[in-house]
């Protein structure tokens, strides 16, 4: 008779301990799964392990509490992802696994991809190490006998050999991406705790989905271990199936996409958009795009399949900025898309990076100044944040200090000054931005209508009252 095959769950980390300006903003930011563990439990199932899911961080699941409820699953492997901020919350639970029982961890996500033997050294308890995309080195890993004379043939991860870490090294990225299975959707206890932030969806219940990997950018501070400057993308096909599963199945009415740039492939976008139109009809979506990848054409074929509102990385108003972080677009460029997405009636929203390298009071002006003549539904404001894997955080003497270690790495509490800035004059113009744009009279109303709540927009305005008030410490 055959072994059983091991059980198997599949985690984010519990929740880190938070304070300041990240706590304020993580009470009212987005959450969504991970959509990695979730593809990643669906081809565990068709091996023939049975899994489990469960989201420990956005339940506010402390460390005991997720120990606990691991070990009255009775699983054998568990199975993490974790980002920067939450690595060593991430390290504290595998050693609470380890005093408690028997079970092996692995661990996964963008930090390890970033800094796997370091990652590896320092958090003992992580038993094998996943890098980049690891849907098929899990799928070998789990047809393996797990010795170590087998695991240290597998590309894309890192393993302890007794005396160190040893790798294999990096496994190339998947070019065929439809031949990655559906996320396992039906694994989720409860879909009503994912969703944007409140001002960020128009319909419920809404979902996340990621229809393509890789960014062909260059920007300092972004990270593309994982997914590399290779786009990748599903086929209009295979993004159809999906939206069609989520709505039949689990009764989405929105879709926020999550890709990088969902607009870099006219060809497919069209017919994603044709095929919205006419497949699933009243199907509301937003999504992220880059200002020097659309146009009035782009915009209203997208207008007219359902999508609503368009998040845009502008980063800064000052074009020296923009040049020094390889950002790849000029300030006219943001005028002109958002002149577009105006007269469209399209809800534009930018991201904006303050505190970036070469930073002075004439380029913060400069940004505000753009914050406040562009007509935009939204903003989201962050700290330049020196992310492992990315050029900066490699470099980091050249462009500034940081303080702090990795659990501190967030975008929103600040953890890097750029040479020839201060600490105060950052937070008062971070401040600053967000006071000056969302206090305006029309934006207030404009959230009045979008809201239509007394009691959302009462919340919201307890929350921007606490993000305020966490950034005015110096």
């Amino acid at each position: 008779m055959p072994a059983k095959k091991p059980k198997i769950l599949f985690c984010t980390p519990p929740e880190p301990e938070r304070s300041g300006a990240h706590e304020a903003f993580s009470q009212g930011g987005s959450s969504f799964p991970s959509i990695g563990l979730l593809i990643l439990a669906e081809i565990a199932r068709k091996e023939g392990h049975e899994v489990c899911f469960r989201d420990f961080l956005n339940k506010h699941t402390c460390i005991d509490g997720a120990v606990s409820q691991m070990l009255a699953l009775g699983v054998d492997v568990v199975s993490i992802s974790s980002n920067t901020d939450s690595i060593f919350t991430a390290a504290k639970f595998a050693e609470e696994i380890k005093n408690r029982s028997g079970v092996t961890v692995f661990i996964g996500g963008p930090h390890v991809s970033a800094v796997p033997e370091e990652t590896m050294r320092k958090c003992p308890a992580f038993d094998i190490g996943f890098i980049g995309e690891s849907e098929e080195t899990f799928r070998e890993v789990l047809s393996s006998d797990m010795s170590l004379s087998s695991l240290a043939k597998i590309k894309g991860i890192m393993i302890r050999d007794g005396s160190g870490v040893i790798s294999a090294g990096r496994r190339p990225f998947i070019e065929q991406l439809d031949d990655i299975p559906f996320p396992a959707w039906d694994l989720i206890e409860d879909f009503s705790i994912y969703k944007p932030a409140v001002t960020n969806y128009k319909k419920e219940p809404v979902f996340s989905l990621m229809t393509s990997r890789g960014c062909f950018g260059r920007c300092i501070f972004c990270d593309r271990g994982v997914f590399g400057n290779k786009v990748r993308m599903h086929s209009a096909g295979y993004v159809m199936s999906m939206i069609r599963k989520l709505r039949g199945s689990f009764g989405i009415n929105e879709i926020t996409f999550y890709d990088d740039n969902l607009v870099v492939d006219k060809t497919r976008l069209k017919e994603i958009c044709e095929r919205i139109k006419t497949e699933e009809k009243g199907l509301s979506w937003s999504c992220s795009a880059r200002v020097d990848f659309v146009n009035e054409e782009t915009l209203s074929m997208m207008k007219d399949a359902g999508c609503w509102q368009i998040s845009f990385g502008v980063e800064s108003g000052s074009q020296k900025i923009l040049d020094s972080i390889q950002k790849g677009i000029k300030v006219e460029m943001v005028h002109k898309t958002a002149a577009v997405m105006k007269k469209l009636g399209l809800s534009m929203r930018g991201y904006f990076i303050i505190g970036n390298p070469g930073e002075t009071v004439e380029t913060l002006e400069e940004t505000l100044k753009l914050i406040l003549s562009v007509p935009m539904d939204d903003i989201l404001v962050e700290y330049m944040t020196p992310y492992p894997g990315t050029e900066i955080y490699e470099n980091i003497s050249k462009y500034g200090v940081t303080k702090g270690g990795w659990s501190d790495l967030n975008s929103y509490d600040m953890n890097f000054v750029p040479h020839g800035m201060d600490e105060r004059t950052l937070r008062e113009y971070f401040a600053k931005y967000y006071k000056m744009f969302y206090l305006r009279p029309g934006v207030v109303l404009n959230y009045a209508k979008r809201l239509k709540s007394p009691a959302k927009m009462i919340g919201l305005g307890i929350k921007y009252l606490k993000f305020q008030s966490a950034n005015r410490n110096v």
